[in-house]
């Protein structure tokens, strides 16, 4: 009997230590360009709880790209990424189309360059943490 207390001890601990001294979700991304911040929305993410992790996956593309709120901006133009909490993971970004990853954009200090070219574009950020990666989108039309 003090056998079975102690697995259920141990694994209510495990659990515990595990939800309790983790974040429980990526950080939100901030996307600013010429101070005015850019919606993002969180599309995937894996996060882990100490032993445990969860890999959440969001609605069909077509639904996100459709809650996205387009910027305009000028050709060229950088965009700051920051986290919620401060973070600096590492950042990966692309033009997202035809619900595949395309070409990769430049992403230096935690600043994209984006499209020059005009027209409109879904952008793709990739971040990576030790906990864990989360996908975000945003939009911007370049004129």
């Amino acid at each position: 009997m003090k056998i079975v207390r102690w697995v259920i001890l141990c694994v209510l601990l495990l659990f515990a230590g595990g939800t309790l001294l983790s974040k429980h979700e990526p950080p939100t991304a901030i996307v600013t360009v010429n101070h005015a911040r850019i919606e993002t929305v969180e599309k995937n993410y894996n996060w882990y709880y100490g032993l445990f992790y969860l890999n959440r996956v969001s609605g069909h593309s077509d639904i996100i790209f459709n809650m996205l709120h387009t910027k305009v901006i000028k050709p060229g133009t950088k965009a700051k990424i920051n986290f919620a909490d401060h973070s600096n993971p590492k950042l990966m970004a692309y033009i997202w189309r035809d619900r595949k990853t395309g070409p990769e954009l430049a992403v230096h200090k935690s600043q994209i360059t984006l499209p020059k070219k005009p027209g409109t574009y879904v952008i793709l950020l990739q971040s990576q943490w030790t906990r864990g990666s989360s996908d975000y989108v945003f939009s911007v039309k370049v004129q």
